[in-house]
């Protein structure tokens, strides 16, 4: 292995310590120092994206995305990272436009439909909603923010006998959060 190789793994392990230990910055800076060495280092690029998105720096988490998309455009985990992050930074059309070429490249996770769900009810499109919703809950029946989200789609398409049914079981949720609790409790 050569010395470059050798720095780049020491970088790219340390990169994933930091996020590991929810060190935003550390990883940042080490995934920077990654991509530098090496501007097609496609885990270098993924940290520096992901923990961008995590300190809601959604623009540059995007470009990120973008150019692991440019080196690995078949990649649907990059597609489904870029579309996260134009919803997180309330595009949910654009990112409706990334996750379709996710859905595309054969993406079904739960994870993937619950993003999916919440870009359409940021559209209000909250029939949309249920539908991808509801499929993610198939994959994912104990998730509490799954759940929730299905819930409010149906609340908010005046459906409220759906909604409570959503949520007639929640003490089954896998540990809900206290936000997630009381957003059971409102709806």
């Amino acid at each position: 292995m050569n010395g470059t190789q050798a720095n780049a793994d020491d970088l790219l392990a340390a990169a994933l310590q930091q996020l590991q230990e929810g060190d935003l910055a550390g990883t940042e800076t080490l995934a920077r120092q990654l991509v530098a060495i090496d501007r097609r280092h496609v885990p270098g690029w993924t940290a520096l994206g992901v923990s961008l998105q995590l300190a809601g720096r959604y623009g540059e988490a995007e470009s990120a995305f973008l150019t692991l998309i440019e080196l690995e455009p078949g990649e649907r985990a990059h597609w489904v990272n870029l579309g996260t992050a134009r919803r997180a930074d309330r595009r949910p059309d654009e990112a409706l436009g990334a996750f379709a070429r996710a859905a595309e490249l054969g993406e079904a996770s739960a994870d993937f439909f619950y993003n999916v769900g919440l870009a359409h009810i940021e559209r209000r499109d909250f029939e949309s909603a249920q539908a991808v919703l509801g499929r993610a809950r198939q994959l994912a029946p104990r998730d509490a923010d799954i759940g929730v989200a299905a819930a409010r789609a149906a609340y908010e398409a005046l459906q409220t006998e759906a909604a409570v049914a959503i949520l007639a079981d929640w003490s089954q949720f896998d540990a809900p959060t206290t936000e997630t609790l009381a957003e059971i409790a409102f709806l």
